[in-house]
């Protein structure tokens, strides 16, 4: 199902970050982290980010090690100071990001 829905578009960050959120959700973390780097890539080529949509690549990101986890975060700081603050009050993605 989630494949037919990026099939209609596939370069929609709001069908890709949903993707990963029900990815996420079923506890299929591998097509999570994959959708979300495709998300990442989606917002970095169109130079438009969403906060709620950076604060899932950084969780996923940070669950694998992936060391765009802090690119990310920095890209949150500029979007929502407040939404990156946030980040920061959990222990382990603050140990994640090495801050």
């Amino acid at each position: 199902m989630q494949r037919q829905v990026l099939a209609l578009s596939p370069d929609d960050q709001a069908y890709n970050y949903n993707i990963a959120l029900i990815y996420d959700e079923l506890g299929k973390l591998e097509d999570a982290y994959s959708t979300s780097k495709k998300l990442y890539h989606l917002m970095k080529e169109a130079d438009e980010y969403d906060d709620d949509h950076l604060f899932l690549v950084i969780r996923l990101f940070a669950k694998n090690n992936d060391s765009l986890a802090r690119e990310a975060y920095s890209k949150l700081q500029e979007v929502n100071p407040y939404r990156a603050s946030m980040v920061m009050q959990n222990k382990e993605l603050k140990k994640s990001l090495g801050i």
